[in-house]
């Protein structure tokens, strides 16, 4: 697949083609038993042929994939860039600017008025994320949740979650956040229902049963 999809047509674009990058992300996710990565194995043995294009791959250092990177062809063509070597500073001011420029863009789509987001509510939401931008995604998308349509008061949610003090204060991972983010989210998508509503779910499952 390699060389009929890339490889060929490279060939066939010659000097034509400009160069271009391409994202493989979360490589340690695939469903690939084998000793050596085989999206590896393939890149390696077309890695000559390969000029025009640039390609980033993200994974976990799981065994496949670093004995994957050991390959000859591969360690003369490759830099790699341990996470690990991320000051945590540089890591807190890009999750910073990640929630900044993404929250203006939300008060511009609901018309909201006013200094709104604050400067201490990008340092909190800063601080819940604790260095995961999975958390700074996630709350992003539940303060720009449609259903809900209240930014403000979801913005102002998952604040006072970060100040509950419920949390243990003895865990200062952030996951435990992120737990608390993600049941909000699902509490918000799927709320408690009335009685009413649990009354009629019986009867249907019921006939159905």
């Amino acid at each position: 697949q390699l060389l009929k999809l890339i490889v060929e047509p490279l060939r066939a674009a010659g000097k034509e083609l400009r160069s271009c990058a391409i994202v493989i992300d979360a490589l340690d996710e695939c469903n690939d038993t084998e000793a050596v990565s085989v999206i590896l194995k393939a890149l390696s043995l077309h890695v000559a042929e390969l000029g025009p294009l640039k390609f980033l791959i993200t994974s976990r250092p799981v065994p496949n994939v670093d004995a994957g990177f050991r390959q000859k062809a591969l360690l003369d063509n490759t830099q790699q860039f341990p996470l690990s070597r991320i000051p945590p500073n540089m890591t807190r001011r890009d999750i910073a600017y990640f929630l900044r420029s993404r929250l203006m863009g939300i008060k511009d789509e609901f018309f909201i008025s006013g200094d709104w987001p604050v400067d201490s509510d990008i340092d909190a939401l800063t601080e819940l994320a604790g260095g995961l931008f999975i958390f700074a995604a996630t709350a992003v998308k539940f303060i720009a949740d449609g259903g809900a349509n209240d930014p403000e008061t979801q913005l102002d949610t998952l604040v006072r979650s970060g100040a509950d003090n419920s949390v243990p204060q003895t865990d200062n991972s952030p996951f435990v956040y992120l737990d608390k983010l993600y049941l909000q989210v699902l509490g918000a998508a799927y709320p408690k229902p009335d009685s009413i509503q649990s009354v009629t779910r019986k009867i249907v499952l019921g006939s159905v049963i």
